[in-house]
């Protein structure tokens, strides 16, 4: 159970019912109330009915957890009213539970957590699964070149300036010049598979098994850039949207030189973000086989190396 505020605790036929207002989030997707539901006497949940957000994918639903399963039960407000989410949650508690004459309500999508990932119409859907642990691979690759090349010219940069001293003091892609990386790709490549609408109803189940292969035993670390990233995503909007790349060198300059020399040489890696950020996009429409945008990020990305 995720650490929050315990709003009510109360007794529904045969079961416990704890009402939870969450405020400390441990996983991809946040949750802001859960109802959760335990057999009288027992310590492990059979039912939970939540209000929860994809913060990267910028969208908000009402969910059960149920077996092995979650149900998706259509979009909601973020700042739905406790006393609205009690309601609704405490009516399809009983239609869930069998206290209802009314059977449990028809999700608008259903995801099995079991290995079988037994989903309807599972022929004609993506291999999600697949998919996230291909398109992993392929960003970690991408992440390993770019970062390399970011050093070399950084390297280049400091010279200008003629300091005997070398500033460019980080040499492996580890610690948090990764978790900076791996956390501007999460935000803009799920950012972009949710606004191509490649994964449709399954975005939350796609930024979980994306955000695993990507950060992997680092999610916590990456946590907090993975908010700044979207948080800047949304302030710096049509023509400023650049505006977030320059703060995104910075943050990996910074880490790199382990030193204020870092705002000097951001504009060295500033300058090839665009790239990074075009390619990364690229791997996702070709991750999901979508060969047509990927052929126009293609030409996007060469007309960039022409102006350049």
């Amino acid at each position: 159970m995720q650490t929050g505020q315990k709003l009510e605790d109360f007794t529904l036929g045969g079961y416990r019912v704890v009402f939870l207002k969450v405020t400390q989030q441990s996983s991809f997707i946040h949750y802001h109330y859960r109802l959760i539901v335990f057999p009288l006497g027992k310590h492990e949940p059979v039912l939970s009915l939540n209000l929860e957000s994809n913060p990267v994918a910028e969208t908000c639903c009402l969910g059960a957890h149920i077996g092995d399963g979650h149900d998706n039960l259509g979009l909601a407000d973020r700042n739905m009213p406790a006393k609205d989410f009690k309601s609704w949650g405490i009516e399809n508690a009983k239609r869930y539970l069998g206290l209802a004459h009314e059977p449990p309500p028809t999700p608008e999508a259903s995801i099995s957590m079991s290995d079988s990932e037994d989903v309807e119409d599972e022929q004609a859907l993506p291999d999600l699964p697949s998919i996230a642990s291909f398109l992993g691979a392929e960003l970690k690759s991408e992440r390993e070149k770019w970062f390399s090349a970011c050093r070399e010219l950084m390297k280049a940069f400091e010279r200008s300036f003629d300091t005997r001293k070398t500033h460019v003091k980080t040499t492996r892609l580890d610690g948090e010049a990764s978790h900076i990386i791996k956390s501007f790709q999460i935000v803009h490549v799920l950012s972009f598979i949710n606004m191509q609408g490649y994964a449709d109803e399954r975005i939350g189940q796609f930024t979980r098994l994306l955000c695993s292969y990507v950060c992997d035993a680092d999610w916590n670390q990456c946590q907090p850039y993975v908010q700044r990233y979207t948080e800047l995503k949304q302030q710096f909007r049509g023509d400023r949207f650049h505006g977030q790349f320059l703060k995104f060198s910075e943050d990996l300059a910074l880490t790199i030189t382990r030193g204020p020399m870092g705002m000097l040489l951001a504009p060295a890696i500033d300058a090839t973000v665009v790239n990074f950020y075009w390619r990364n996009l690229l791997l996702a429409a070709c991750a999901f086989g979508d060969k047509e945008t990927a052929n126009k990020l293609l030409e996007s990305i060469r007309r960039l190396h022409q102006s350049s």
